[in-house]
Parts: C-alpha cells; structure tokens; sequence
C-alpha cells in the first residue's frame, strides 16, 4: 500500500526552496510514496509593493536559507518596477497544472514545484506575470512527458476555475491549522500526522517517518 505524504508549501516560501533537495531525498528514501502538495497561500493576496525595507527583510531570511542550504539565490526577481508580494498567482499556476494532469506522478509533480521555484529564486523572474508562468508550468509538464501548450496554461491559469480551486487549498491547509512551512503530514487510514513543520533534513523526517509507522 503507498505511503500518502501531503506537503504544504508555498512556490515562494524561501525555505520550501532550500527544502527540495531534503524533500527529494525523503521521497528516495520511504516505501512507494504517494505524494500530494498543497498550496499553503503564504502571502496570497499581498498588495505590498517592494520597497527598499521589505527588500531587506527578505535578504536576510534568504541569507539564512543560503548558509544552511547552499542553494543559489538570485535577488532579480524582487527588481522589477512596481513589483508586488503576491503568492497567489505562482500558487494558482500550480494548481493550474493539475487541473490539466489532476494525477501527476511524484517526480513529475516535485519538479514542478521546483521549477516553480526556481524561476524565482535562480532566475529573478517576474511570477506574478501569467505568460511567464505559463511558460514555466509548460517546459516543467512537457520535459516530464506531459504534454501541454503555454496556451493551454494561461487560459486556465486565467479562469475563475483556478482560482477558486486554489483558494481551496489555502483553506484546506488552514482547516489543517499548518501556521509553518514547509510541513509534511502523513496519512495514515482516516488519521493524519504531523511529520515535520519547517526545514527539516532528510535523516530527521525518516526517522520522524518510521514513528509515526510505529504508532497505532
């Protein structure tokens, strides 16, 4: 039987960004996962414009992101004119993808979520934008083997659809009460668990993993 992991996150969640690597490890490193990844809304709907001190504030978390991670930071994507801290539609692009492949595989769906990710993070792109996005979400589906259009992409990452369905998973990880990211839950028959909350290494949410196994 899989093993049913939920992670809530969020594409902007800098420590969701240097959590991948562990995430991936994890997933490697359990009995036939099944993942699903909830979009947590971290800042969906912000209307704050970037300014000199929100630029600041945000270095120095990604700062510490960087030192225990060692993953490349990009500051670019916080320069462009005007820009404004919204979650909402990089959460929406993701969600868009699946209502395209409402099944992707676990690597496939990860990836995606990276690249999400690194669009920002690596590559200081503007994903507030719904063209960059498109393009994101349709190299990430169709180097996975699913084939999609940009098109495609933005005329549902445009719909009311997809927006409504990414305001669930704000709510669904609300009803949860997930107030850190990255989390992980495992479900177990009708019970959910707690893995981990925050950046957790790999070797800790195994070991976190075969507790909870242990339990019940």
């Amino acid at each position: 039987m899989p093993t049913h992991i939920i992670y809530i996150g969020d594409p902007l969640c800098s420590w969701c960004y240097g959590f991948g690597p562990e995430m991936a490890g994890f997933l490697k490193a359990i009995p036939e996962p099944k993942l699903d990844i909830v979009m947590a809304g971290m800042n969906a709907y912000g209307t704050q414009t970037m300014t000199t001190e929100f630029k600041s504030s945000l270095l120095a978390q990604w700062i510490k992101v960087k030192e225990t991670t060692g993953l490349p930071f990009n500051t670019g994507g916080l320069d462009h004119p005007g820009w404004v801290y919204d979650t909402e539609p990089i959460c929406r692009a993701f969600v868009s993808a699946h209502m395209l492949y409402p099944t992707l595989p676990n690597m496939s769906n990860l990836a995606l979520f990276g690249a999400l990710q690194q669009a920002f993070y690596s590559h200081g792109l503007d994903i507030t934008n719904g063209k960059v996005l498109a393009h994101i979400v349709c190299t990430s589906l169709n180097q996975h083997k699913h084939t999609c259009t940009e098109q495609q992409v933005l005329s549902t990452w445009q719909s009311e659809q997809a927006k409504v369905n990414t305001k669930a998973h704000f709510t669904q990880a609300e009803k949860w009460g997930i107030t850190g990211f990255p989390s992980l839950l495992v479900v177990k028959g009708e019970s959910l668990f707690l893995l981990s909350s925050g950046y957790t290494k790999t070797a800790t949410l195994v070991e976190h993993f075969h507790k909870i196994q242990g339990q019940g």
